[in-house]
C-alpha cells in the first residue's frame, strides 16, 4: 500500500472514530431521557451497540501497524 492509501486510511479511521463517538454520546444521553420501559430498554441497546463499534474502531486504530511506522 502506497503512502497516500495508508495516510487516507488513518483519516477515515479517525473520522470513524470521531462519528461513533457523537453517536454514543448521543446514544446514552438519549437513553437517560427516555421516559417509557421499553424505550430506554432499545436506547440502552442502542448505547451498548455504538460503545462496543467504537471500541472496535478504535482497537483498530490502535493496532493499525501504518500509525505504527508512522510514529518511529
Amino acid at each position: 500500500m502506497n503512502k497516500s492509501a495508508q495516510k487516507n486510511f488513518l483519516k477515515i479511521q479517525k473520522i470513524l472514530i470521531g462519528f461513533l463517538a457523537l453517536a454514543t454520546v448521543f446514544s446514552v444521553s438519549s437513553a437517560a431521557f427516555a421516559t417509557n420501559t421499553a424505550s430506554k430498554a432499545m436506547r440502552t441497546a442502542g448505547a451498548v451497540l455504538s460503545g462496543l463499534g467504537l471500541g472496535m474502531t478504535l482497537g483498530g486504530y490502535l493496532s493499525n501497524p501504518y500509525r505504527k511506522r508512522e510514529r518511529d
